[in-house]
């Protein structure tokens, strides 16, 4: 059997941490880093948001949301397992935003 063709499910398959890569199955994935830029970066963050980041990234919260495949009209249920020190700063926009607000 072949792996993954597309550069999304090469991607799921390396950083696959549980469950299975199939439309509708709940799967955890591990992150490696998220990079934004000054163009990008805001609708980024806006998109993350409309998918329910916050809400999933809020310390009492379920560490959980779906992400939407609009080609495919498929919704993937997905997990994190972020430190507390991680969301803030994903919260934050950032470690540096993040460092700015906690001296404050």
């Amino acid at each position: 059997m072949t792996g993954p063709r597309t550069a999304a499910g090469q991607l799921i398959a390396s950083h696959l941490v549980g469950g299975r890569p199939v439309p509708g199955e709940e799967i955890a994935l591990r992150i490696d880093q998220t990079l934004c830029q000054d163009a990008t970066g805001t609708l980024v963050m806006q998109e993350l948001e409309a998918l329910g980041l916050y809400r999933a990234l809020a310390p009492a919260a379920e560490p959980r949301l779906t992400v939407h495949n609009a080609t495919r009209d498929e919704d993937y249920p997905v997990t994190h397992r972020l430190s507390p020190r991680r969301r803030e700063a994903v919260l934050a926009g950032g470690a540096v935003p993040a460092l700015r607000h906690a001296g404050r």
